[in-house]
């Protein structure tokens, strides 16, 4: 979100403050959400607050950072309250926005063509941006889209459907690709964070599904980290000097 301006964050936020309003019986898709799952969001919120109150050196972006999140989570209850037919085609449209932006993006890559439409890249050459300027905003859609690629491919391991079960592969396999390609380091982690909060979420009897859907996952992301080495530990290795203790990154994560 750090690459986001405000006035477009903050007009996200106001209408989905105001779809709430409009249908307020998101609000009480709350029970629906695990147990666990909500005493972790209760948990941070508690911490967003005390950062705002007590730590923070920016009180106005802590304000501003809970506003956004906020509406995020509103967005989360709004899409819950959707019928299974509605939250089907918002998936499919999110997937096939995501790769839409794959093979754009790789296709810049390949030809040397490094346009955004009409616009030549200023930064960020050399990695993998799609219609997007900034390959942070590539890499927070791919995140969303993997999240449903990983829903839709459990789902073919559950109903036992092979041809849906190898062109999902595909796509997983594209999407996590691209999103090393970015050379977002954020992206990379908290993909590889998500992906191990996942594994507590699907893990139910009969065991032996979970363990194979897991254990293909983990391949295709191993194949994938592989083959963009040069491209993401590049990234990683740059901020070796920039992590240091009252120096460089650390000064933007401290404020």
């Amino acid at each position: 979100f750090g690459a986001v301006y405000p006035w477009a964050f903050l007009s996200l936020s106001a209408l989905l403050f105001l779809l709430i309003f409009c249908y307020p019986g998101a609000v009480f898709e709350i029970k629906r959400i695990p147990k666990i799952a909500l005493g972790g969001f209760v948990f941070l919120l508690f911490l967003i607050v005390f950062q705002f109150l007590f730590t923070s050196f920016n009180p106005f972006e802590t304000q501003n950072q809970f506003l956004l999140w906020t509406a995020c989570a509103g967005a989360f209850l709004l899409i819950q309250n959707l019928s299974k037919d509605s939250s089907s085609r918002l998936s499919y449209a999110i997937l096939l926005t995501a790769l839409f932006e794959c093979f754009y993006g790789l296709y810049q890559l390949k030809f040397g063509n490094e346009k955004v439409l009409w616009q030549f890249k200023e930064a960020h050459r050399g990695f993998l941006t799609g219609t997007y300027l900034n390959r942070k905003h590539l890499a927070g859609l791919l995140e969303l889209s993997l999240g449903i690629s990983f829903g839709f491919l459990l789902s073919a391991f559950y109903q036992g459907r092979m041809g849906r079960i190898l062109g999902l592969i595909f796509v997983v396999f594209l999407q996590v690709f691209s999103l090393l390609k970015t050379g977002s380091r954020m992206g990379v982690l908290s993909f590889t964070a998500a992906f191990i909060l996942m594994t507590g979420f699907i893990w139910r009897k009969p065991y032996r599904m979970p363990l194979l859907f897991l254990t293909l996952i983990f391949g295709i992301a191993s194949l994938a980290f592989w083959i963009t080495k040069d491209a993401w530990l590049i990234r990683f290795i740059q901020a070796n000097r920039d992590i240091e203790f009252f120096h460089g990154r650390w000064l933007v994560w401290r404020n």
